[in-house]
């Protein structure tokens, strides 16, 4: 929960990044996410034309997926501190995030990749074989189709990518 001078100061952040954005072409569902992302990342570029393309059924899809229980996979704690903490117990979604993790680090050594990379794959049992939302950069390449068959035989583990952000059920 956020106390009244922690909201003023987002009330207010949020408020600079409109001021400093001014008109732009994302519907009024698209907007509060990409507000959202420039927030949390203290770059704008993010409301620049095609830094952020959003499938026409990705947030709808998103947000049926949270209301099911899916699991949310994350390969930040900062995700985590910046979620509602309520949203998540009411609807039953499981919090993934194995970054830190002592083996995820040994093997990220080992393999000589990063431990983002090496969390994310360690979450395969939470994404694989799940319908996949992803809201951040177009949508996943494994997403169904409008007829529900999958698009081709992989899953979101097969593209995960550090600029996706994966809700899977």
């Amino acid at each position: 929960m956020q106390t009244k001078k922690g909201q003023s100061i987002e009330d207010a952040s949020m408020q600079m990044i409109e001021d400093e954005i001014g008109s732009h072409e994302f519907n009024q569902k698209e907007w509060p996410i990409v507000r959202r992302i420039i927030h949390s990342t203290a770059d704008f570029d993010f409301a620049d034309k095609n830094k952020l393309i959003f499938h026409k059924d990705a947030i709808q899809s998103g947000m049926n997926a949270l209301k099911n229980g899916c699991s949310i996979v994350v390969d930040v704690n900062g995700v985590i501190g910046g979620m509602n903490k309520q949203n998540p117990k009411d609807f039953g979604n499981n919090i993934v995030c194995n970054i830190s993790k002592p083996e995820i680090m040994e093997l990220a050594k080992k393999e000589g990749k990063t431990r983002s990379q090496v969390s994310m794959r360690a979450a395969i049992s939470d994404i694989n074989g799940r319908y996949c939302s992803n809201w951040k950069r177009s949508n996943c390449p494994s997403r169904s189709n409008s007829d529900g068959q999958r698009r081709n035989s992989k899953t979101c583990s097969d593209y995960w990518n550090s600029s996706w952000i994966h809700l899977c059920c």
